[in-house]
């Protein structure tokens, strides 16, 4: 079956929606305060839409996370052992801010998780966030 064009944009633009609203709603009720039915509210869209995407709320909440590490990522991405240590540490502190700065939310979303004892990450850590840290950290102690 191929999806054309128009349902790929709309998907998009859905799936966006939605996860605009959780992060909203992850902010102010916290994972457990938070519902499916709070979060298509905000989004402007039925449950059953939203269920359509995404299976339950855990799933929403693992998809808030990761577009978030994403964001992270990429903002740190350009870290090369060439730089030195003093430009690497100061690139990575930058990124850092700036990502602070440019997308409070997610930030407060991510701190939020590590604060409560990061449960929802553990599986995401466990694989792609352990080897996200080995690839970093190889640079770091390249750099002398």
């Amino acid at each position: 079956m191929k999806i054309n064009k128009k349902t790929q944009t709309i998907r998009m633009l859905s799936v966006d929606k939605i996860l605009i609203a959780a992060q909203d709603e992850f902010i102010l009720q916290g994972y457990k305060g938070a519902t499916v039915q709070s979060i298509a509210d905000n989004a402007g869209l039925p449950k059953a839409n939203v269920l359509y995407y995404f299976k339950n709320k855990e799933n929403i909440y693992q998809a808030v996370l990761e577009k978030t590490l994403d964001m992270w990522d990429e903002g740190i991405g350009d870290i090369v052992a060439e730089d030195g240590p003093k430009l690497a540490i100061e690139k990575f502190i930058r990124a850092k801010v700036t990502m602070s700065f440019k997308n409070p939310k997610a930030s407060k979303i991510y701190a939020m998780e590590i604060i409560q004892g990061a449960q929802h990450l553990k599986d995401f850590a466990r694989t792609y966030l352990r080897q996200w840290v080995r690839d970093k950290a190889k640079i770091f102690q390249s750099l002398d």
